[in-house]
């Protein structure tokens, strides 16, 4: 179906740089928020196509990444300024609230959209949501390699050491391609299907919209300041939010029911034979 898409493109100047979205079909705003950070949205154009009869569905390209143009610093890529982004996609929709669908970091971002703009937000779901703590990301980390084998485990370790000294002395071109080495063994824990991750890797080494690891680290760094626990319980929302994980995501599942016991009108859900990506 998503083939059969046409996606209107729109790109605005904003906050010192371009914003580009992309919109499909007729009726109330959802707008689908991507993991990364600093990955494609495209992946989720699938999921949204399926939504188009009854939506206006919404995908935009986070600053830094796909038409997003930026300047990538500390000073103007964080989450602030992603948050800043996210509601000006709302503001250029003319919409006084959003329903909002993240995914991995995406739902994070939704998240913190969502707590500093709860006036903002009619709907929200969180969709195999990213850790929100250093244990939560410890967690993750370790379910993440469990499909491998201790060599495996070794491998992927030693890619990953090896793309963050790339990326330390600029190559980035190396980095990408130790990156695309490494995503073999992590799309072992991405999904359920074998057939599907090995789809996966070889769409992956071939996209034209590679991740931006600027962004990825930039964006990394800021979300590490972010207060959660503090920040959700000072928050009341009063609209509906939905929590769906795959039961065997390797992302710290706990984290839906501390959402749930902090806030209102949270419905958790769990999809089995499930990992991170359908």
């Amino acid at each position: 179906m998503a083939e059969e898409i046409q996606w209107t493109s729109h790109i605005e100047e904003f906050d010192g740089g371009r914003l580009a979205y992309f919109t499909a079909g007729l009726g109330e705003p959802v707008v689908f928020v991507s993991g990364g950070p600093g990955d494609s949205h495209a992946y989720l154009r699938p999921v949204a196509a399926e939504f188009v009869t009854d939506y206006c569905c919404v995908l935009y390209d986070q600053r830094g990444t796909g038409q997003s143009v930026h300047d990538l610093s500390a000073q103007t890529l964080n989450v602030d300024a992603l948050v800043r982004d996210l509601d000006h996609v709302r503001e250029l929709l003319g919409a006084p609230r959003l329903r909002l669908v993240g995914h991995s970091w995406g739902a994070t971002l939704a998240l913190l959209y969502a707590i500093r703009h709860p006036d903002c937000v009619s709907h929200l779901a969180l969709i195999g949501m990213g850790p929100l703590s250093d244990e939560a990301a410890g967690v993750a980390s370790a379910n993440l390699i469990r499909p491998l084998t201790e060599n495996e485990r070794r491998e992927f370790t030693t890619l990953g050491h090896a793309r963050r000294e790339a990326m330390a002395q600029g190559d980035t071109k190396r980095a990408w391609d130790l990156h695309t080495q490494a995503m073999v063994y992590r799309a072992r824990g991405w999904f359920y299907d074998a057939d599907a991750a090995a789809r996966f890797v070889s769409e992956y080494a071939a996209s034209e919209d590679p991740t931006n690891f600027t962004v990825h680290q930039l964006v990394n760094a800021s979300v590490q300041t972010v207060e959660w626990t503090s920040s959700m319980a000072l928050c009341s929302p009063t609209f509906g939010t939905l929590v769906l994980y795959g039961r065997q995501d390797f992302e710290p599942i706990e984290q839906a029911f501390q959402l749930q016991s902090q806030w209102p009108h949270v419905s958790v859900r769990l999809i089995n034979r499930a990992f991170h990506l359908p």
